[in-house]
C-alpha cells in the first residue's frame, strides 16, 4: 500500500525528539509514540563524499580499474560540496570476477572498525541519492545473466555466492534478495521485486531510504521509500514482511558478518559504458535521523 510523509514535518520531529533527550517533557508527542519507545537517534554511517572515498568513518576499500572510475566532484550534487561520480566500460573487471564493477566496500566507524551485518543488527535505514546520466542504457544480458547493483548486503565472501540483499537498476530500479539458508530450498529466498515505481527519472536525482530489519529466516522485513527531485513527499514503493534478509549455510555454522558494497556492479559489456552519481549515503537507526542527514531540505 502507498504511503507518503513530508520530509518537512519528519525533520522537524526529529529535531523534537532530540529535544526531549535533553531533558524536555514528554507532552505533545502524539499517543501512539508515548506506547512506542523511540530509540535516540544515532548515525552509525555517513558516507556523504565531504571527507573523502577512503579512511576512517568512510568506505575501508575501492575497487576500480582506474582513478576516475570512482570520483568525488562537485557536479551535479544532492547535498553538500561533494558527490560520487561512478563510471563502468567494458572490461572494468578490477577483482576478476564474473561482472565488471567500479564500487567501494565496507563501511568503517570514526575509529577505522569495519561496520558489519548480522542478526544483531536489529532494524537499520539507510538514505541515500543516485543520478543516472540523461545518456543511460541499461546494461544487457551476458552468459551469467543480467544485474546493475547500486547497493549491496554482500555475505561471507567464502560461499562464492551472489549478495544477499542487492538493489539494482538496469532499465528500472528492483531488489533481488539471495537470503535464507542457502543449503534449503524451502529455508532460502532467491526473488526479485520490482519498485512500485521503478522509473529511472534520467538526468534528475533521486531520493531512497531502506529500512531493513536483518534476520537469516523469515521474519525479516524490507522497507523502501522515494522522492524525485523537486518533490516534497517521500512514497513508499516496496513492502516486504517475512523475508529473510541475511545468507548462511546451516553445515557450516550460524550467520557471520555480512558488508556493504556501493557504486555499480554490472553483467559484462562489450559497448554499453554506465554513468551514474551517487550521494549522502546515510546509516542509522531512525527514519528521520537519515533523511535529515541524507538529504537537502526540500
Amino acid at each position: 500500500m502507498l504511503c507518503s510523509r513530508n520530509l518537512s514535518q519528519r525533520m522537524f520531529y526529529s529535531v523534537f525528539i532530540m529535544l526531549l533527550l535533553s531533558g524536555c517533557s514528554r507532552e505533545g508527542i502524539a499517543p501512539s509514540d508515548q506506547n512506542t519507545p523511540t530509540p535516540s537517534p544515532v548515525i552509525s554511517f555517513s558516507g556523504d563524499w565531504e571527507q573523502g572515498i577512503t579512511g576512517n568513518g568512510n568506505w575501508k576499500g575501492l575497487q576500480v580499474v582506474a582513478a576516475d572510475r570512482f570520483q568525488r566532484v562537485t557536479s551535479p550534487v544532492r547535498q553538500g560540496r561533494y558527490s560520487a561520480r561512478v563510471e563502468v566500460r567494458p572490461g572494468d573487471g578490477p577483482i576478476n570476477s564474473s561482472g565488471e564493477r567500479a564500487e567501494v566496500l565496507g563501511m568503517t566507524d570514526a575509529n577505522g572498525n569495519q561496520i558489519n551485518e548480522n542478526e544483531s543488527s536489529g532494524t537499520q535505514y539507510y538514505a541515500f541519492s543516485v543520478r543516472l546520466d540523461p545518456n543511460w542504457q541499461s546494461p544487457e544480458a551476458d552468459a551469467n545473466g543480467l544485474w546493475g547493483i547500486i547497493f549491496q548486503l554482500h555475505g561471507p565472501d567464502a560461499y562464492g555466492a551472489s549478495p544477499s540483499v542487492s538493489f539494482l537498476v538496469t532499465d528500472h530500479f528492483y531488489f533481488l534478495f539471495h537470503s535464507g539458508n542457502l543449503e534449503d530450498p524451502l529455508g532460502r529466498l532467491f526473488q526479485e521485486y520490482t519498485l512500485l515505481d521503478s522509473s529511472l527519472n534520467l538526468g534528475n536525482w533521486i531520493d531512497f531510504i531502506l529500512k531493513i530489519k536483518f534476520a537469516k529466516d523469515f521474519t525479516g522485513s524490507v522497507n523502501v521509500w522515494r522522492r524525485n527531485e523537486g518533490q516534497a513527499n517521500v512514497t513508499e514503493v516496496l513492502s516486504l514482511s517475512n523475508v529473510p534478509t541475511l545468507q548462511y549455510k546451516e553445515s557450516e555454522g550460524p550467520v557471520v558478518d555480512h558488508y556493504w558494497k556501493h557504486g555499480f556492479y554490472r553483467s559484462k559489456q562489450t559497448t554499453i559504458t554506465n554513468i551514474l552519481w551517487l550521494d549522502g549515503l546515510t546509516r542509522g537507526n531512525t527514519f528521520d535521523v537519515v533523511v535529515s542527514a541524507a538529504f537537502p531540505v526540500p
